[in-house]
């Protein structure tokens, strides 16, 4: 079941990104095909030996076999054999287990009793638990949370396309750099908003729980730092001819501005809830709200990040972040205090 569960992600999260692969593949067709063409012999071949190791004999192919006098066909009924044989097995196998439960069901006695293995403290704080059965929900309905995916994705192929043009320009990685992780906040913002609503008609769980709405905020928006995180690393990759400490100020500074904005876009939706909602809904004036905070958030990074493309400024770029840093944490603390100060 945990196989089934793990391919089903892979499967939808690759899903997302085929229209960016095939918009690549479209720019690079003409070299694809001459690839393909040269090594079509070769690749025949290949597809020839691997089809007749799967599927080696049918009836008419059998017949065909003997009336030209193939070589193959020994090995082809040998390869047959085995496979019949080892089918046999199998089902052999699972018959006997499937009777045997079913004639014989086995009971846990006071024998085989184990002890209660002891809950870790941490884990027993509410934020912390629903945090943890957010991510379970993701990773067995990835459909549930495509805004954790989503900026993941397209991330790599940024930094794919990055290293492909070779952009080692400092004034552009910069202010581009900064952009990119205002552009994230936005994004990962709505991720909170979006497990709540996955959550449907079971909101009352949370409160039936004893949970109280600032836990229920600041939990759906624990998920984000560790999206975060991962987006902007492979992001800071690109940022390396700054120097090691820029990447990771940058990492820093981007993480606390992502959390800042998901909690305080978090307390918002919560305020809405309550046991007897049905079903969160999103409502014009509640979005303009939200990205009218969001904007207020970002203009103090764009503010301080402007003069630094000056071509006069040019030795301090990479000390950038190191000024950013400190507003990201002075918004992440303001957004806890409204939280816990406008919930209760």
């Amino acid at each position: 079941m945990n196989i089934l569960r793990a391919l089903n992600t892979l499967i939808y999260v690759l899903s997302m990104s085929l229209t960016y692969i095939l918009w690549q593949l479209l720019g690079r067709i003409n070299s694809v095909l001459k690839y393909l063409t040269s090594i079509g012999g070769g690749l025949r071949y290949l597809t020839e030996s691997l089809l007749s190791f799967v599927y080696p004999l049918s009836a008419c192919e059998g017949i065909v076999s003997g009336a030209t006098g193939d070589e193959m066909a020994l090995y082809h009924f040998a390869l047959s054999v085995i496979y019949l044989y080892l089918a046999y097995r199998v089902f052999k196998i699972g018959s006997r287990r499937y009777w045997r439960a079913l004639l014989h069901p086995e009971y846990i006695g006071v024998e085989l009793a184990k002890p209660i293995k002891r809950i870790a403290r941490w884990t027993l704080d509410p934020k912390i638990g629903l945090m943890i059965k957010d991510f379970k929900m993701i990773y067995r309905n990835p459909r549930s949370g495509y805004l954790f995916f989503f900026p993941l994705i397209y991330s790599i192929f940024f930094m794919i396309s990055m290293q492909e043009f070779a952009v080692e320009n400092i004034a552009f990685l910069t202010i581009f750099s900064v952009i990119m992780y205002i552009t994230l906040g936005f994004l990962v913002s709505y991720v909170p908003y979006q497990l709540l609503l996955v959550e449907g008609d079971n909101l009352w769980i949370l409160f039936a729980n004893g949970i109280r709405k600032r836990e229920i905020a600041i939990g759906k928006s624990l998920p984000v730092i560790l999206q975060s995180l991962i987006v902007l690393t492979l992001y800071g990759y690109t940022l390396l001819p700054m120097g090691v400490p820029a990447t990771i100020s940058f990492i820093s500074t981007g993480a606390l501005y992502c959390t800042a904005t998901a909690i305080i876009v978090s307390t918002i939706w919560t305020r809405t809830i309550g046991p007897e909602t049905r079903m969160l809904k999103m409502s014009i004036p509640l979005l303009l709200l939200t990205s009218l905070i969001q904007i207020l958030m970002a203009i103090p990074h764009i503010v301080v990040s402007l003069p630094q493309i000056c071509p006069l400024t040019t030795p301090s770029r990479g000390f950038l972040y190191l000024r950013l840093l400190p507003i990201s944490a002075l918004e992440l603390l303001i957004a806890i205090t409204i939280c816990r100060s406008t919930l209760k």
